[in-house]
């Protein structure tokens, strides 16, 4: 995964990670992967890679620094970064892929 990583869970029966890039464009990519058997009970899969997105006109404000200890924070991971991101109104687009 390209990016730096800024959250990693290797604990339970689920593991993940999660990468940030800024682009060329100034928008911030994260990239991430989930892996493990609970995955699998939930989705039918056991590996998920998905993106976010955040726009550059939003992004721009954002570091990854800051990323990274939101990622940090509780419920931890993208769930974190997303939460954060929707509380303070910036949009972002999320895609997957199992």
């Amino acid at each position: 995964m390209p990016g730096e990583l800024i959250h990693q869970d290797d604990g339970g029966r689920t593991r993940g990670r999660l990468h940030a890039t800024r682009e060329g464009d100034g928008a911030l990519l994260l990239a991430g992967q989930v892996v493990g058997p609970s995955l699998r009970e939930i989705a039918g899969d056991s590996d998920c890679e998905y993106w976010i997105r955040i726009p550059p006109p939003f992004a721009r404000d954002i570091t990854i620094a800051e990323l990274r200890e939101v990622a940090h924070r509780p419920p931890g991971g993208s769930p974190a970064v997303m939460e954060w991101l929707r509380a303070r109104g910036v949009p972002f687009g999320f895609h997957s892929h199992m």
